[in-house]
């Protein structure tokens, strides 16, 4: 077996052997591997009947091509293979396929890693079917729009002279411009008229004005266009339609729209620069190694010991980071299974195995009735199943 080395001051930051070369004939890939300079792609082509060799395919990322400031690496289809990464550079095109049950997700974060690289920011193409569906929930959120105004028109307070309306007088107009002419639900934030006995958004009961935060218009109170509105574990909504987002989401399913303040997941985000840290003190690395030398020891208990977050879509995160590092041939349940903690990969991998399962217990303790926990459990138990320990 070839042992791939990179350079002293070279960093991994993906690998992955769940991935088929599909511009080359659809070859297995055994091993592909993208450094902060070089994407390697490593597969088996065969020297004789029975004997075969890896041969090892190097990109260097200063060669991907680019165009008016994009670099070529896409997601594309590809024959029968859909949510492909295609990266174009100067030795040619290449497409890859990654296996697995979240083979877009993956693509993607292969992807937006490369652009990070380049210096470029990675904006995904709405597909022909996300315009339809972005047009249609458009329409129905101005449709939506229109009804909320109609219904706040209506509220608005009448004389009692028949329902016309005189002019008032200037000491009426100064006793009405003293009081409150729009609150701010409590429950969740949309402005409304404060002898509104109900929200319009959410229903929420409003008892004559009590259960609203009052605001002039001398006010210093932001406008409600401008109110920022946050939930905890219940419910986001896209700036733009008011479409519901998840919140892993930074841009909305429904009107492509770009919601801001939405950063890298913080946990992933720390653990990959100690991991980096860790890397780095790595004189030589060698894939596939039989050892496990310092480095391997000191990322097994990185892993082991790195906090668990408390927050329900770091945690979903996690979860995912967690499952895709561990290495089925390794961490598969067997007779065997004992001999791979001797090994680098079989140690790492069953170190993430274990990471996995305290991370589904935090969050089945913790964040059992939430939504995102739904993500968190079928991850793995997917997983599990792979690894026959489900």
């Amino acid at each position: 077996m070839t042992e791939l080395e990179i350079d002293a001051d070279e960093g991994i930051l993906l690998e992955t052997d769940e991935a088929i070369l599909v511009s080359d004939g659809e070859k297995q890939i055994e091993w592909l591997v993208l450094t902060d300079k070089n994407l390697r792609i490593v597969t088996k082509h065969r020297t004789g009947l029975f004997s075969y060799e890896d041969i090892t395919q190097t990109i260097p990322l200063k060669s991907v091509k680019v165009v008016n400031g994009r670099p070529l690496v896409e997601l594309k289809s590809a024959d029968d293979y859909s949510h492909c990464m295609q990266i174009q550079s100067a030795q040619g095109r290449d497409i890859i396929f990654f296996e697995g049950g979240y083979s877009k997700k993956i693509a993607e974060d292969w992807i937006s890693e490369i652009h990070g690289l380049l210096g470029a920011e990675y904006v995904p193409q709405p597909t022909v079917a996300d315009c339809i569906y972005s047009g249609i929930t458009g329409v129905a959120a101005g449709l939506k729009k229109a009804v909320v105004n109609a219904a706040q028109s209506s509220q608005k307070p009448k004389s009692d002279s028949g329902g016309v309306q005189f002019a008032s007088s200037p000491m009426t107009q100064a006793t009405a411009s003293s009081a409150p002419h729009v609150c701010f639900c409590r429950n969740c934030g949309f402005a409304m008229h404060p002898r509104s006995k109900f929200c319009p958004e959410c229903g929420a009961s409003n008892a004559v004005g009590q259960n609203c935060s009052a605001s002039t218009a001398s006010s210093s109170q932001p406008d409600a266009a401008q109110r920022r509105v946050e939930y905890q574990g219940v419910i986001s909504k896209c700036p733009n339609c008011g479409g519901e987002v998840h919140p892993l989401d930074a841009v909305c399913d429904f009107c492509g729209y770009k919601i801001s303040g939405r950063a890298a997941n913080a946990t992933v985000v720390e653990f990959n620069r100690q991991l980096m840290a860790i890397e780095s003190t790595r004189k030589r690395r060698i894939l596939k190694s039989q050892t496990i030398d310092a480095t391997d020891r000191q990322i097994i208990t990185l892993i082991n010991t790195f906090p668990i977050p408390n927050n329900v879509a770091e945690l979903t995160e996690f979860m995912f980071m967690s499952a895709s590092n561990i290495d089925v041939r390794y961490s598969k349940k067997g007779i065997f299974s004992s001999s791979n903690l001797s090994t680098p990969e079989g140690a790492i991998s069953n170190a993430w195995l274990s990471k996995m399962e305290q991370i589904y217990k935090k969050a089945s303790v913790a964040f059992g009735d939430d939504p995102l926990f739904d993500q968190i459990r079928d991850t793995y138990e997917t997983k599990m199943r792979e690894l026959k320990r489900l």
